[in-house]
């Protein structure tokens, strides 16, 4: 199967030091926090991104976490706990995504 790069590029509606990506995946550390991807921050488009490979066509669930810790992961508007997010990797995907909680 191939492999393409996926763009996540996230913007957080509360300031945070930190922020990194989990999942499904082992490249994301397979719900792993001490193997979660660290994320850039990057002060043009005012977001952390990232860039990851995946395999094509292959579900990934993933989360957030401002911490390498559960207890820092992403909420929702009400600061509910939230679904795990899903996407289907394809060539030249970008995702655009905003935090509400952190």
């Amino acid at each position: 199967m191939a492999k393409v790069r996926v763009t996540f590029n996230v913007r957080p509606n509360r300031p945070c030091e930190e922020l990194y990506l989990i999942g499904s995946t082992k490249n994301i550390g397979a719900w792993d926090t001490n193997k979660a991807s660290k994320m850039k921050y990057n002060n043009e488009l005012n977001a952390f991104v990232i860039n990851k490979l995946f395999e094509e066509n292959e579900a990934v669930e993933f989360k957030f976490i401002s911490y390498k810790d559960w207890k820092a992961v992403e909420k929702g508007i009400w600061n509910e706990e939230i679904c795990n997010r899903i996407f289907v990797p394809t060539k030249g995907l970008k995702l655009n995504l905003t935090i509400e909680h952190i």
